[in-house]
């Protein structure tokens, strides 16, 4: 997302520029190419990224039990934010 904030000699603030990503699209991508039951990639090219996916989804898991920062909120939009995968 590009945001910009900028402020005229009067101290008028002009509107942000928001761009939709489209993240929810994104993230539903990502888990069908690699996490779902019937994935489009196999392990090894997962693995090719030189970790397993299971030692990958457990720190992910942990990271997520531990840490506020990883767990599920929603934005300022009612939008649901970024997962921890």
């Amino acid at each position: 997302m590009v945001c910009e904030r900028n402020e005229s000699s009067h101290g008028e603030k002009k509107r942000t520029k928001w761009i939709n990503r489209d993240r929810e699209a994104a993230n539903e991508h990502l888990l069908r190419d690699y996490f779902v039951f019937d994935t489009l990639y196999d392990l090894s090219k997962f693995e090719e990224r030189r970790i397993s996916r299971n030692l990958f989804l457990r720190i992910a898991r942990d990271l997520e039990c531990n840490y506020e920062f990883f767990q599920l909120n929603w934005d300022a939009r009612s939008k649901r934010d970024f997962t921890t995968i």
